[in-house]
């Protein structure tokens, strides 16, 4: 075997100096172990906790969201049902208030129309008796006219 690597060329003998950058490189890894790479990855896990937490606070919070907007829909159908409910109640009591409306005014045009009609039947009977008066004042100048005429 020191056949071998005696004749290997110089830069790749082993000798003290290949033995010694050997260990200072363990040493070199074991100082950025614990300085630069145990750190390192215990800030990348930390960050990996936190965007898992980010995620799972953005899911409940989705899903808080998706709650939310249903009870708002399930609220604002109520309130449309109470309103469309509301709207033919009120639609009721005004087909009612029109209706009483024009029962009033047909029995206040009926009172009118009974009042204009006695009104009439007095004023046709004082125009008859007007009449019948004035008629027998002119049948009473006929007959004296005649008469009149007759003894002349």
């Amino acid at each position: 075997m020191e056949e071998i690597l005696n004749s290997l060329p110089e830069p790749m003998q082993i000798n003290v100096t290949t033995l010694i950058i050997a260990v200072m490189f363990l040493v070199l890894i074991v100082v950025l172990n614990s300085l630069i790479f145990k750190p390192l990855i215990a800030v990348l896990d930390k960050r990996k906790s936190q965007i898992e937490e980010g995620r799972a606070a953005h899911e409940h919070a989705e899903s808080t969201v998706a709650e939310s907007t249903a009870a708002y829909q399930e609220k604002l159908r109520e309130a449309r049902k109470k309103a469309q409910v509301k709207g033919q109640d009120l639609l009721k009591e005004s087909e009612m208030a029109r209706e009483e409306m024009i029962a009033l005014s047909r029995e206040k045009a009926l009172a009118m129309v009974q009042a204009a009609a006695t009104e009439l039947d007095q004023q046709v009977g004082k125009a008859k008796t007007t009449l019948d008066q004035e008629s027998r004042v002119i049948a009473q100048q006929i007959v004296s006219s005649v008469l009149a005429r007759a003894t002349a």
